[in-house]
C-alpha cells in the first residue's frame, strides 16, 4: 500500500474549515439563508456545484480560481470575502482577498488522490447578513509522474451532493482504503413468504400493506451509494452513485448506460432505477428491462441475474460513470459482458411483456431502435431478433411486421391469442396480430393525418379537450403521447398520458375511449413520467384497480395512486397510496425511509399473490410491498429517535457541533446504509453487533479516518437505533434507555491568548467530564469558524483557534458536551489580534 503525508491524511480538525453554520440548533436561520458555494475553476473548466464531470488529472503548475453558486448554479458577486485553498482539507496557498485566482505547484503535493476546496477566513460581507457560505469538494488526481497509482492506496471520499439536503452536506472529506481489486459487499438475503391474494376484497391504504427492503434496504430521496471507480488513466477514485438524471429516458439513458450494474446477491448487486417491471409467469419474482438494455430477473431473495443485455463484470473496478467520453465500445470491452446472441443489441428499451403461451419468449418495446424485440430464452446464449419495426428506422407504416414502421415504441401488451398492442410515439395504439400484420387501433393524429397531433404545449394546456372524460368513439380519438399500456380482466387496455395527466379506458368491444382519473398537472408542458399496472387479478385489492406510478409532479408530491376502472364517465378521485412524506406510512414497514422508493419509475403487481413493487430514480433499490399478514410484526417506531440518529449520520456530528467539522457518515456507508465499496460494513453488517460494538465502530469513525469521541449519551443511543432500525429484522428493534443525567455542565474561567499573529489558544474549566470546541468571527453572534475538537473527556480544557484574520477583533464562543448529551455554550467573548 503506497503512504502519504501525515499531513494530508488523516489529518485533525482544521481550524474555521470550510464556513457552514456553526450551530445545528440555528436551523431557522438557515433555512431563511441563501447558500453559496465555492465552485472551482481548475485550468479554465469551471466545476458546477453539482458535479458532472470526471475529476481532473492534473501535474504540473496548475490555476484556481472561485466563482460563488446557490445550489441552482446561479452566480454570486460580492466582495469582502477572503479564503484559502485547501488540498485534503490541510491549507495549501496564502489568504486571498476578493481576487482568487492562484496557481497550484501539483509537485508539492504527493501523487494519487486528492480533495481540493476552500476554507474560508473571513465572514459574509457586511449587507449580507444571512448568506452562508459553503464548500464544494472536488476529487482530483495529481499524476506528475504521468503513472497512475493502481494498487492498494487511500482513498478520499469527497462530500458527495446530496438532493434531499441539499446545501446540508458537510463540506469535508473522509477517506478509505482501496485493496487494490475490487471487493464485494457480504449479502443478506430477505426471506421470503408466498402472501395469499385478496380475491378481490380491497385493501385499506393506512393499514394493509407491509413494506419490505426486496433489494437493499434504501429508499431516501438524494441517496447516494459510495463505489470505486477508475479514470479513463486508471487512476482509482470514489464516487457516490446517485440514479437521478432527469425523469425523462433520453435524458437519462446514456447516465445510466454507464453505470455499474452488476448481478449478484442482495445487498452485493446493482439494478438501474429506470427499469419497467412484469411478474414472472412461472413462480414468484419478477422480470424487468431497464433503460441501458438489460434484461433481467428480479427474484424475492433480493438476487438479481441478468437474462440477456450488457451487465457489468463483477471482477473489475468500472469506469467513472459520469464521463461520457468515454466511448461505449472502450466501456463494454472493459468491464461489461454482453449475454445473448443480437440482431441489433437494445437501446433505451422502455418496456417488456412475456409470451402468454410460451414464458421463453420475452418481447421488449426497443424505443430508440423503434423495433418491437424477440428475446428467445430457450436458446443458449439467448438469441435476439426484431419482431416488428425496422430497426433503426422511423416512420409509419402498417402491414407486415417485419417492414412496419414505428416512431419509439414506449410499451407493450400480449392477449392470450399472440395480439399485441403497442403503445407507439406516433399517437396512436398498434395492433399487431397472431399473423403479424400491423394496423392502427386507434389514434387520430398520427403522422400525415387530416387530423394532427397538437404539440404537448397545446394539450397540456387543455388536457380534457384531447383527453375528454366522455366515452369518444375510437373514429374520433386522440391518443396523447402514450406511455405505458396494460390490460383489463376483460382484455381490455388502460393508458397512462403524462402530458395530460390522464389514465384513459380503451374498450375494444364499444370502441371507445374514455379517461376515467386525471392526476393534478404539474404545470410542465411535456408533463413528467407515468407508469401504471392493472390489477386483473384482483390480487392486491379489487379487481382492476389501477396502481399509477408518479415520478415527480404535481406540486412535488410524488405518490402512487390507486384508481378504480369505473365505467363511467365521472372521474373518481385517485386514492394516494404513498406520498404523504412522512418517514414511514402506509401500514408497517420494514427498515425504509421512503417505502414507496423514491420518484417512482415503474410499478408490478404480482399475478400469483398479495403483492406488488416499485422502483424509483431517486434512491436506490427495490420495494414489495404484500398485504399485511397476521405472521407481520406489529407497527413500532420512534420517530423522534430515529430522526435524531439519522442527523447525526448525515452531519457526522452531534447537534449543535459545527456543520462541516466532520464528514458525514453517510460518505463511506450511504445515505441509508448501502456501500457498493465491498470492504465497508453495510447497515444489514452492523446490526448483527452489540450495542457496545456498535459504539466502539461509531466512536472510532465507522472505518472512515476521523473518530468520533463526541458522540456519547443519547446521541449515541440515537445513532444506534437509526442504523438498526435502517436494517433488516428493523421492524422488531426499539431504542436503548435515555440517560437520566440532564444536567449541563457548567464552564468557567475562559481566557484567550494570541499565540502567534492568526492563533489563539483558548482555555476552560467545567464541573464536569465534558468535551468542547471554540467557535469564532468577526462579529458578534455570528460564528463560521471553530477549533479543533477536544479528543477526550475532562474538566481542564485547552484549543486553539487558528487560520484568524489577522489584525481583527475577533468574537468567540465556548461549547462543551457531557457523557450523556447535554451541552452549554458561553455568552460572546473577544480578542483583539495584534
Amino acid at each position: 500500500m503506497r503512504r502519504v503525508s501525515p499531513s494530508l491524511r488523516f489529518s485533525c480538525l482544521l481550524s474555521g474549515v470550510v464556513l457552514a453554520l456553526l450551530l445545528l440548533s440555528s436551523t431557522t436561520k438557515a433555512q431563511q439563508c441563501t447558500s453559496v458555494f465555492s465552485a472551482l475553476d481548475i485550468n479554465g473548466t469551471q466545476f458546477t456545484v453539482k458535479v458532472t464531470q470526471p475529476p481532473p488529472v492534473l501535474a504540473g503548475s496548475v490555476t484556481l480560481n472561485v466563482q460563488f453558486r446557490d445550489e441552482y448554479e446561479t452566480k454570486h458577486t460580492f466582495s469582502g470575502v477572503s479564503l484559502r485553498y485547501t488540498l485534503d482539507d490541510q491549507p495549501i496557498g496564502p489568504v486571498l482577498t476578493n481576487n482568487f485566482s492562484w496557481t497550484w505547484d501539483t509537485t508539492t503535493a504527493p501523487e494519487g488522490t486528492h480533495v481540493l476546496s476552500v476554507l474560508y477566513v473571513n465572514e459574509p460581507p457586511p449587507g449580507k447578513p444571512c448568506l452562508a457560505l459553503n464548500g464544494r469538494e472536488y476529487t482530483v488526481v495529481v499524476e506528475n509522474s504521468g503513472m497512475p497509482i493502481t494498487g492498494p492506496q487511500i482513498v478520499p471520499l469527497a462530500s458527495a451532493w446530496n438532493n434531499l439536503l441539499g446545501n446540508r452536506v458537510p463540506p469535508r472529506a473522509d477517506y478509505v482504503t482501496y485493496m487494490g481489486s475490487r471487493v464485494h459487499a457480504t449479502s443478506h438475503p430477505y426471506t421470503y413468504q408466498f402472501i395469499p391474494p385478496a380475491g378481490g376484497v380491497p385493501q385499506s391504504s393506512e393499514t394493509g400493506w407491509y413494506a419490505e427492503p426486496l433489494v437493499a434496504n434504501g429508499g431516501g430521496e438524494g441517496e447516494g451509494t459510495p463505489s470505486f471507480y477508475v479514470l479513463k488513466n486508471g487512476s482509482v477514485v470514489t464516487e457516490s452513485l446517485y440514479q437521478e438524471h432527469s425523469d425523462y429516458d433520453d435524458q437519462s439513458y446514456p447516465y445510466v448506460a454507464a453505470q455499474n450494474n452488476f448481478d449478484g446477491l442482495r445487498d452485493d448487486n446493482n439494478v438501474s432505477a429506470y427499469s419497467a417491471l412484469v411478474p414472472y409467469l412461472d413462480g414468484p419474482g419478477f422480470l424487468g428491462i431497464s433503460i441501458d438494455g438489460r434484461l433481467f430477473m428480479v427474484n424475492m431473495d433480493g438476487s438479481i441475474q441478468t437474462l440477456a443485455g450488457w451487465v457489468t463484470r463483477r471482477d473489475v473496478v468500472p469506469y467513472y460513470f459520469l464521463d461520457l467520453s468515454i466511448p461505449a465500445p472502450t466501456r463494454e470491452a472493459y468491464q461489461e459482458t454482453l449475454i445473448g446472441t443480437f440482431d441489433v443489441q437494445f437501446k433505451d428499451p422502455l418496456d417488456l411483456a412475456i409470451d402468454p403461451n410460451n414464458h421463453n419468449f420475452i418481447y421488449v418495446a426497443d424505443n430508440k431502435n423503434n423495433r418491437i424485440a424477440k428475446v428467445d430464452l430457450s436458446q443458449s446464449p439467448p438469441v435476439i431478433t426484431t419482431f416488428a419495426g425496422v430497426p433503426g428506422v422511423t416512420g409509419y407504416r402498417n402491414g407486415p411486421a417485419s417492414t412496419a414502421l414505428f416512431n419509439g415504441p414506449t410499451s407493450i401488451v400480449i392477449e392470450p391469442d399472440e395480439t399485441m398492442y403497442v403503445a407507439d410515439g406516433n399517437n396512436v395504439i398498434r395492433k399487431i396480430d397472431p399473423s403479424q400484420n400491423v394496423t392502427t387501433l386507434v389514434g387520430i393524429g398520427y403522422p400525415g393525418s387530416s387530423t394532427p397531433e397538437p404539440s404537448m404545449t397545446v394539450v397540456a394546456k387543455s388536457p380534457l379537450t384531447y383527453a375528454p372524460r366522455s366515452a369518444v368513439p375510437f373514429s374520433s380519438a386522440y391518443i396523447n403521447y402514450p406511455l405505458p399500456i396494460r390490460l383489463d380482466s376483460k382484455g381490455n387496455l388502460v393508458l397512462q398520458e403524462p402530458v395530460t395527466s390522464t389514465v384513459r379506458y380503451i374498450d375494444l368491444v364499444a370502441q371507445t375511449v374514455t379517461t376515467i382519473a386525471q392526476l393534478a398537472k404539474n404545470g410542465s408542458p411535456t408533463g413528467t413520467w407515468n407508469w401504471l399496472d392493472v390489477d386483473r387479478w384482483g390480487n392486491i385489492g379489487a379487481k382492476d384497480d389501477v396502481l399509477v406510478a408518479e415520478s415527480i409532479g404535481n406540486g412535488g408530491s410524488e405518490s402512487i395512486f390507486r384508481i378504480p376502472i369505473t365505467g363511467t364517465t365521472q372521474i373518481p378521485p385517485p386514492l394516494a397510496l404513498t406520498g404523504d412524506g412522512s418517514p414511514l406510512h402506509d401500514g408497517n414497514a420494514c427498515c425504509l425511509s421512503d417505502v414507496m422508493t423514491e420518484y417512482p419509475w415503474a410499478v408490478a403487481i404480482d399475478d400469483q399473490e398479495g403483492r406488488w413493487v416499485s422502483m424509483g430514480f431517486g434512491s436506490f433499490g427495490m420495494a414489495s410491498f404484500h398485504i399485511i399478514q397476521k405472521t407481520d410484526p406489529k407497527w413500532q417506531i420512534d420517530l423522534v429517535s430515529l430522526t435524531a440518529g439519522r442527523k447525526i449520520w448525515i452531519t457526522g456530528t452531534v447537534p449543535n457541533f459545527p456543520y462541516g467539522s466532520r464528514p458525514a457518515f453517510e460518505a463511506v456507508h450511504g445515505y441509508e446504509g448501502i456501500s457498493l465499496l465491498g470492504s465497508v460494513m453495510n447497515f444489514d453488517d452492523l446490526s448483527s453487533m452489540t450495542d457496545a460494538q456498535l459504539a466502539t465502530y461509531i466512536q472510532n469513525g465507522a472505518e472512515g479516518s476521523i473518530p468520533r469521541p463526541e458522540i456519547t449519551g443519547n446521541d449515541l443511543r440515537n445513532t444506534i437505533y437509526f442504523i438498526r432500525r435502517s436494517a433488516l429484522g428493523g421492524d422488531l428493534v426499539t431504542p436503548g434507555p435515555l440517560s437520566t443525567d440532564k444536567t449541563p455542565p457548567v464552564i468557567t474561567s475562559v481566557t484567550a491568548t494570541q499565540t502567534d499573529g492568526t492563533d489563539v489558544t483558548v482555555t476552560w474549566t467545567t464541573d464536569k467530564q465534558t468535551l468542547g470546541f471554540a467557535g469564532w468571527g468577526t462579529t458578534a453572534g455570528a460564528y463560521f469558524g471553530w477549533s479543533q475538537f477536544e479528543s477526550g473527556y475532562s474538566t481542564s480544557h485547552s484549543v486553539t483557534m487558528s487560520n484568524l484574520p489577522a489584525l481583527q477583533t475577533i468574537h468567540f464562543v465556548v461549547r462543551s458536551k457531557d457523557m450523556a448529551g447535554n451541552q452549554s455554550v458561553t455568552t460572546d467573548q473577544t480578542i483583539t489580534l495584534h
